[in-house]
């Protein structure tokens, strides 16, 4: 398992922010988890939501009150099947805005990086024009 910090509450905030939801936001992690909030109980004390976040990778169906996981266990959740049918979808409406939003960003460095090429050739045409010119008049 690959071992790293993030940042909860910045996690939380870009995902609200793309998806203009302000609670129970799905959660991008990486491309390979994408979590949603799923009430698997009853909350025990004030401001406890009782909500556990699921990868919805390892989803395999959904039955009435309970996921069928890839690995074949169960988990009984306490939403309505059409509340986690609405949570999967922003989840994957998610992913693609993360994964558009990074093609834009790759573009936009690669163009700045040809531009610096560019420059960095024109550089070396003026350094070796000059160099050439000073070797001419006998200076180098």
């Amino acid at each position: 398992m690959l071992d790293r910090c993030l940042d909860f509450r910045a996690i939380k905030n870009r995902s609200k922010k793309i998806l203009n939801q302000r609670n129970l936001a799905p959660l991008y992690i990486s491309e390979s988890e994408i979590l949603i909030p799923v009430k698997v109980r009853k909350p025990r004390v004030s401001r406890d939501g009782g909500y556990g976040y699921l990868n919805i990778n390892t989803i395999k169906e959904i039955k009435d009150k309970y996921l069928i996981l890839n690995n074949g266990e169960k988990i009984i959740f306490k939403d309505s099947n059409r509340t986690i049918i609405k949570r999967i979808k922003m989840a994957r409406i998610l992913k693609e805005r993360v994964a558009q939003s990074y093609i834009s960003t790759n573009i936009e460095i690669t163009g700045k990086e040809y531009l610096v090429m560019e420059g960095i050739e024109e550089i070396l045409k003026q350094i070796n024009l000059i160099k050439t010119t000073m070797e001419r008049k006998g200076n180098i």
